[in-house]
């Protein structure tokens, strides 16, 4: 999960935010011309990250009966969650 999801998007991103941060002090995030493509590919990584989470709450013995979590926003698991029927 570190070195193949949030590290590699880290290493990418960080530095060219931070660069963009020194060069613009007090400019918003949404002045940066990587926002949009950061932004996409953080969601990406968001639900690449939710498989693992899933994948561990199976080792913990947590199902769709018994949920050990709710699911994050934007995910399609939550609009079924949350009118109490089972994630597709």
């Amino acid at each position: 999960m570190l070195n193949h999801e949030l590290r590699p998007f880290l290493s990418t991103w960080h530095p060219r935010l931070h660069a963009h941060e020194q060069a613009h002090p007090g400019a918003p995030e949404s002045a940066w011309h990587g926002n949009t493509a950061c932004r996409a590919a953080l969601t990406t990584v968001r639900h690449n990250l939710h498989d693992y989470a899933l994948g561990f709450a199976r080792l913990a013995g947590c199902t769709p009966r018994r949920p050990c979590w709710t699911a994050p926003i934007g995910c399609p698991e939550q609009g079924a969650r949350a009118r109490g029927g089972r994630p597709s």
